[in-house]
């Protein structure tokens, strides 16, 4: 029996379009993504021995079970797919130990990179684990100064907000040991503003046919509720945990489960984005972060070759 490995990772920064992104490309009649959109299986030790302040710890539920074998499973219904994938976000935070581990798994692998503003990936990332229960600091000036602390703590990485955002030495380890040819750099920008080139260039990328119908969804979105009783009542029934996901996770196989949950959850999405407004950045905060990444940021546009001074307006 052939052993099918993914040869496309997914590697980009979270709130930055990646889950979008996936289930894009999970719609290529020549693409197949993992079922699990983050199986996160070369970041397992290194997240499994973080500190996750969240009450059920949920996530870490889940990377226990990762293994080999279960790694594999995931890809068992390849046929004849010329890409196959998974997305996980961790990889480009952990670049010294992913980018390697990546790299020994399938040294022809290619990977996708997306970047968001770190400033506004950094606020949107706060606003969102406000919004899911996470973040118990009342303001993002407040989690920014607990950032330090934190890291020496050990915290889970997505709790680090501005640390996330320096992506330079993040971007450049991948680039340098895979190559140019096997690396593509996209930004959020561009999947808001130019949508449809922007999928023909990861196509041409990835050696996909491009003449291909495809919908691009928003999900995960942030934001503080419009009505708070209105928005609770929402996600206590389509939320938090209930008996209509309990029953899929329980009677579907991981094929089939994956298919109905992305339903489930554009119809929620759908939702949630009409039950919240965004909330606005501090002036002096965002020229405060201006200040702190503008080396990283003037470094990285020269590493990928694209001007990125509007991230510093």
């Amino acid at each position: 029996m052939v052993i099918k490995k993914p040869n496309l990772f997914v590697v980009g920064a979270m709130k930055a379009g990646t889950t979008s992104l996936y289930y894009l490309l999970k719609q290529h009649p020549q693409i197949y993504m993992s079922p699990v959109k983050e199986p996160h299986f070369f970041s397992k030790d290194i997240l499994l021995s973080s500190y996750d302040p969240t009450p059920h710890e949920s996530l870490k539920s889940d990377i226990k079970k990762v293994n080999y074998e279960w790694y594999l499973s995931l890809f068992k219904d390849v046929k004849d797919h010329k890409i196959i994938g998974e997305c996980s976000n961790s990889y480009l935070y952990y670049y010294k130990i992913c980018s390697k581990k990546i790299k020994e798994f399938n040294p022809e692998a290619k990977i996708l990179i997306i970047l968001r503003n770190p400033i506004d990936r950094a606020f949107s990332n706060y606003v969102y684990f406000k919004l899911l229960k996470r973040e118990s600091l009342k303001s993002f000036e407040d989690a920014i100064k607990a950032e330090m602390h934190r890291k020496n703590e050990n915290w889970w990485w997505s709790f680090l907000y501005v640390d996330i955002g320096f992506y330079y030495k993040q971007v450049k380890a991948y680039l340098d040991l895979f190559g140019y040819s096997r690396v593509k750099v996209i930004l959020f920008d561009d999947l808001k503003s130019n949508y449809e080139k922007t999928i023909e260039n990861i196509f041409d990328f990835l050696e996909v046919e491009k003449d291909v119908s495809l919908k691009l969804y928003t999900y995960n979105p942030s934001g503080i509720p419009k009505n708070k009783f209105i928005y609770t009542y929402f996600e206590s029934l389509f939320i938090n945990k209930n008996f209509l996901k309990t029953l899929i996770k329980k009677l579907m196989p991981i094929s089939m489960e994956e298919k109905v949950r992305g339903l489930y959850w554009k119809f929620a999405y759908n939702a949630m984005k009409k039950l919240l407004q965004k909330p606005m950045l501090s002036p002096d905060t965002k020229s405060y972060l201006i200040n702190i990444y503008k080396e990283d940021i003037l470094k990285l546009q020269e590493l990928i070759q694209r001007d990125l001074s509007f991230w510093l307006r």
